[in-house]
């Protein structure tokens, strides 16, 4: 499991799980997490972006969440929100020290995070982690907050509290065996391909694409400079490529990438993968994707 995600189902556990996708929404019960729901969206719907609005179609969007939210309970209720990879920006900072006091860490991570994101850090929606090992280096996830406020609305609006808001791919890290070999981890949501660097269950680079044509040739080509990194950077090549939300594609896209990139290629999830790697870290099994 992610030492990174492992801190977020560290909270007291929610009743509901969701992630929304530009495919649609999952909804999960934490006490019957074999069962999930699905409510698909029509393209249009939502576009996830760090930069624009991401709910375009909000009525069709409130529609879904109250399709696949259980009734017959008006109390108010705490659900964790998966949101799609690409509506944040999403780093590794590293720092030579941190400071003590929690309002002057933030400050410091906001002002390393403006010089890499076009909106105001000052209003915008942030969330981060110190990792744990040697150095001393920061995960931090940044949207602007009128976003994220979007896509909680609909669920504030049937007395649901997202008590924790996080990325989709943050949350499928923990379907990641930690291994002190390098690993690259791939994940396809919609039009963005989503790229991370593992060692030892932390996080050692993050890559957000949008990809023009859902083509596996360009999600390798995509694919290759990290690769290479991998082997500048750390004296020998990644072991594994480990791969979720391929879909249709998968068994393909496991032939042709371990024939392109030559590495060893593996599937972890095809559908609702920070979903399923929520309820990993907390110990619970989900269904099939």
């Amino acid at each position: 499991m992610s030492s990174f995600f492992s801190r977020l189902v560290s909270e007291p556990p929610p009743e509901l799980l969701y992630e929304i996708s530009e495919n649609g929404i999952a909804m999960v019960r934490l006490s019957q997490p074999a069962h999930v729901q699905f409510h698909a969206f029509e393209p249009g719907v939502i576009s996830a972006s760090p930069v624009r609005d991401n709910v375009l179609l909000p009525d069709v969007v409130a529609d879904g969440v109250r399709a696949v939210t259980p009734t017959g309970n008006s109390r108010r209720r705490r659900v964790v929100l998966l949101l799609p990879d690409y509506s944040a920006r999403v780093s590794v900072l590293d720092f030579d020290k941190l400071p003590e006091d929690a309002e002057e860490r933030q400050a410091l991570v906001r002002f390393r995070m403006k010089k890499s994101v076009p909106f105001d850090m000052e209003s915008a929606a942030l969330s981060y982690r110190v990792q744990s090992g040697p150095g001393t280096s920061v995960v931090a996830a940044v949207s602007p907050i009128e976003i994220v406020a979007r896509y909680e609305a609909p669920f504030r609006a049937l007395n649901l509290h997202p008590g924790i808001v996080t990325i989709s791919f943050l949350a499928a890290l923990a379907l990641a065996p930690v291994s002190s070999a390098i690993t690259v981890f791939a994940k396809l949501s919609g039009r963005a391909l989503t790229v991370v660097v593992l060692q030892n269950g932390q996080i050692q680079l993050i890559r957000s694409i949008e990809i023009e044509a859902l083509s596996l040739a360009e999600i390798a080509n995509d694919l290759f400079p990290t690769v290479v990194y991998t082997e500048d950077h750390f004296g020998s090549r990644a072991a594994e490529l480990l791969i979720c939300g391929f879909g249709g594609m998968e068994r393909e896209a496991i032939a042709y990438f371990e024939s392109s990139l030559e590495i060893k290629v593996r599937a972890l999830s095809t559908r609702d993968a920070g979903l399923a790697g929520y309820l990993s870290a907390a110990g619970h099994k989900a269904a099939a994707a």
